[in-house]
């Protein structure tokens, strides 16, 4: 519908610069009819089969291709519910219209380009204006009708024959009919009549005019055209360049009956023809005459001076004019008829046409979560095989099939098409309100029997988390530009702008190596910016050593959010081996450097292998910080790996040396200041110590990856967490929060109270078939609470938008017992009520198919719950989490 609103728009707007420009140049017949095509560009949507073909068809003149964003803006983002049964076509080969957007509007409130209470608001608004828009339309045709009937009554009524020359090329009866403002040709229920004010009876001539003006608008069947545009004010009311195109082609119908009847009369009566109009405009009363299907010779004074105008110049269509005309209205049809590039329900390549019309009626269902539309076109020879689709949530017997998930899904029907033979490929661009979109590609291949064809689903892959070039390219392909993906034109970069100002939640939004990880999906890996040919280039490294570059741009100004660009020309680097991923610097030179002296000579060493990366820090004197890091990206064995060299700014010298495991930010001190090592007993890791730290170790990274918050460390695994499943414990590095777990562990018997009460935070894995899991149409509602001594402090909220189905559960541990407690305090006297239970924010993972669990909690003191549904939105399962 938005799709409708722009492209009827500019085809008005073209069509009034072209009345202006050729005025006196091109035929008013020429003129009238030149509005015919905006016209059924307006009714182009009534007729399902015909829209869907034309929104097939592509074009890079597409007005579409430009005014993509503003055309997101407008279409409405329906959230995916269910379709109730009565919803279904009975027709099982016919899904509706593909952009029936106030349909879809109004069975499922849209969401926005916003989040939280702003998107419920807007959601309401949006429904509010398809409800005044539906019920304006209705209440115009009402009126429209009632002043049809009433105005046939009157005629009727008051009619007297005619008894003056008429036509004999017409066919057409004609009457007086009183005190009628002004002739007319007018259609009652079928019975066609010209209609004559009594005042012409004292003036034959005039009255031989009009009859032959009148019969001219019979013999063009105006009354036909003259419903239509009324019809079409009525749906596009809303419109107001559908207003003055009602107007405009109003008074071309005039002019262009004007000159029938002149040819009809013939030319010595132009003149006479002329005073006859002026004589007409005297009796008009109204301007909105436009709105009547009524054929009427007056048309208001101002309309008149160009009739007059016209016949006094009688334009003619030169062979240059009529062949610039042909050619502007082809351009035009092609520019607002067609599809931008890429857009959805659109086809790259197709060659059979019935084909692509299944492969979008397939992808519409499949956006509209209509299990039934879906099941009704798979292949009856295996049908069943219907019920093993990813996406699909019921069992063969159900009496619902229910399909799909609430978010994130492509609801707001975003996909494209390629189609080779019987075999296509439907990329779509799933999304959710934050907004963000991720990619699905789903292949089917297409079989015939008898008159309908039937789809089998061949594959169906998410690139929810890309963890390689070849998932890169498989994904996005070889450009962005203009894409689903784009977030310029696809209708999300200006919302997710407009959060991320004053929001931490987008706070990576504002850094470009950040910035392309969260919105292209990238995981595993590590990105790096840099300026390249005077671009802002992200090169994005896998944790196999295989990487993409991007460019990135700040289209929102230099305060706003990075969005990627295009991937540069060569910048899918697929064929790094993992030789190629290992090679120096990186493991065998951290060994090295480890079996070093621990002195100040270290730097040198460090130096020959990693130089000195230019920092803003070093030369900035008014930052707080001491010192400044270098940090030295590598990989070894599949894994991504981090050197930090800290350097105080005071005289250069070496602060420490560091390896951080990336997936799991485990960390290796290679050297520390003297003073650090015997103020906080750190130990410094030898050869053997470095070599183990790479060769033998357990993470969760084997299970999962994610995205801590800043200043949280990862604490390295810990097998007696999760009855044995393992787990991970998360630092913090900010000294406040710091200071409050000290506090709340001040007294506390740490022989009886786990470490995973008193931490910042944590994730843990359970492989145990005796924990109860509740799900409810593929969602966790409920899960047995893995520890005693431990109750809800919050209510329970099922997570949308995790790999998995996912749980919140704010939980509270008592850190005493009562008796521990009496003797806490007699000993350290009253212990405040909020010092003797630790609230944590847990979010729990399941799968219905596997007694794996896992939580992954950050301490309720510390971070809000906002922070914890990010941290659980981060998270990426690994082909083997689930596996016990």
């Amino acid at each position: 519908m938005a799709e409708t609103l722009i492209t009827s728009s500019v085809i008005i707007l073209m069509l009034c610069a072209i009345r202006i420009l050729f005025k006196g140049r091109i035929r008013p017949t020429v003129q009238y009819g030149l509005w015919g095509i905006a016209a059924a560009r307006l009714a182009l949507p009534c007729f399902y089969p015909v829209i869907r073909w034309f929104g097939s068809l592509q074009s890079p003149w597409s007005i579409m291709n430009a005014a993509a964003p503003l055309a997101d803006r407008l279409a409405v983002r329906a959230h995916a519910v269910t379709v109730p049964s009565g919803a279904v076509p009975a027709n099982p080969g016919q899904l509706g219209a593909v952009h029936a957007g106030l349909e879809n509007a109004a069975a499922n409130p849209g969401t926005s380009l916003i989040s939280g209470a702003e998107q419920a608001g807007l959601s309401g608004w949006i429904v509010l204006f398809l409800g005044i828009w539906i019920a304006g339309s209705i209440l115009l045709f009402l009126w429209l009708s009632v002043v049809h009937i009433h105005m046939g009554k009157r005629l009727m009524k008051q009619r007297t024959p005619y008894e003056g020359p008429v036509p004999a090329w017409s066919a057409v009866p004609v009457y007086w009919a009183g005190d009628i403002p002004t002739p007319c040709y007018f259609v009652y229920f079928g019975k066609k009549g010209i209609y004559l004010p009594e005042r012409l009876q004292n003036d034959p001539e005039a009255a031989r005019h009009v009859v032959v003006h009148e019969a001219c608008h019979a013999g063009h069947r105006d009354h036909i055209w003259g419903w239509l545009r009324c019809v079409l004010l009525c749906c596009y009311w809303i419109n107001p360049f559908v207003w003055l195109a009602g107007y405009l082609s109003k008074r071309d119908c005039e002019l262009s009956c004007d000159e029938a009847a002149v040819r009809r009369l013939g030319e010595a009566e132009r003149f006479a023809y002329g005073r006859t109009l002026i004589a007409m405009a005297a009796g008009r009363r109204t301007p909105w005459n436009f709105l009547s299907t009524a054929s009427d010779i007056g048309n208001g004074k101002k309309s008149m001076k160009e009739r007059i105008w016209t016949l006094a110049h009688h334009p003619k269509t030169g062979p240059v004019t009529a062949l610039v005309i042909a050619a502007a209205a082809i351009v035009l049809i092609v520019c607002t008829f067609t599809g931008k590039m890429g857009n959805s329900g659109g086809a790259k390549g197709a060659e059979n046409p019935e084909i692509r019309e299944q492969t979008v009626l397939w992808a519409e269902a499949f956006c509209g979560r209509n299990g039934k539309e879906l099941y009704a076109m798979y292949n009856p020879d295996h049908r069943d095989d219907f019920y093993d689709m990813e996406m699909v949530q019921s069992e063969k017997d159900d009496a619902v099939i229910s399909f799909g998930m609430s978010s994130p899904w492509p609801m707001d029907s975003v996909y494209d098409i390629e189609v080779d033979g019987r075999n296509a490929e439907v990329t779509y661009y799933a999304m959710t309100s934050d907004p963000h979109r991720w990619v699905w590609k789903e292949k089917l291949t297409w079989v015939k029997d008898g008159d309908s064809w039937y789809a089998d689903q061949q594959e169906f892959h998410t690139y929810d988390q890309v963890t390689t070039a070849q998932e890169f390219r498989e994904a996005y392909g070889e450009t962005l530009t203009g894409g689903g993906m784009d977030y310029r034109t696809n209708g999300l970069g200006e919302g997710l702008n407009r959060n991320a100002q004053g929001d931490p939640f987008y706070e990576g939004l504002l850094k470009p190596e950040t910035a392309a990880e969260i919105l292209l999906n990238l995981h595993s890996g590590m990105g790096t910016a840099a300026a390249a040919d005077g671009e802002t280039v992200v090169t994005y490294t896998f944790e196999k050593g295989d990487s993409v570059e991007l460019t990135m741009v700040q289209p929102y100004g230099a305060d706003g959010i990075w969005v990627p660009d295009e991937v540069r020309k060569d910048g899918i680097q697929e064929e790094r081996t993992e030789a190629a991923a290992d090679s120096v610097p990186g493991m065998a030179e951290i060994v090295a450097l480890s079996e070093l002296p621990k002195d100040q000579n270290l730097l040198e060493a460090i130096r020959k292998w990693w130089p000195e990366i230019p920092s803003e820090d070093k030369e900035n004197e008014t930052e707080a910080e001491l010192n400044y890091v270098n940090q030295y990206p590598f990989s070894y064995r599949g894994e991504t790996y981090r050197l930090l060299v800290s350097v105080l700014k005071e005289d250069g010298s070496l602060d420490y040396a560091s390896v951080i495991r990336e997936p799991t930010g485990e960390w290796l001190n290679i050297y520390q200041t003297p003073e650090a090592v015997e103020n906080y007993g750190m130990i410094l890791a030898g050869g053997e110590e470095t070599k183990e730290f790479f060769e033998t170790h357990a993470s969760m990274a084997d299970y999962v990856t994610y995205r801590l918050p800043e200043g949280l460390t990862d604490s390295g695994y810990r097998a007696d967490l999760g009855d044995g499943g393992g787990g991970s414990l998360f630092l913090t590095e900010d000294e406040d929060q710091k200071a409050r777990l000290e506090e709340l562990g001040r007294y506390v018997d740490r022989d009886s109270v786990p470490d995973a009460w008193l931490a910042a935070g944590g994730i843990i894995r359970w492989n145990a078939d005796y924990l109860y899991r509740r799900f409810d149409t593929g969602s966790l509602m409920e899960t047995a609470i893995p520890w005693n001594h431990t109750t809800y402090w919050g209510e329970l909220v099922s997570v949308e938008d995790c790999e998995v189905p996912a749980l919140l559960e704010p939980l509270c541990h008592d850190l005493y017992t009562p008796s521990s407690l009496e003797e806490a305090e007699k000993r350290y006297g009253p212990i405040p009520e909020e010092n003797q239970t630790s609230r944590m924010w847990y979010v729990f993972f399941a799968r219905p198919d596997s007694d794996v669990m896992y939580a992954i909690y950050l301490n309720g003191d510390l971070y809000k719950k906002e922070d914890a549904l990010k941290l659980a939105r981060s998270v990426h399962f690994k082909e083997e989490a689930f596996t016990p």
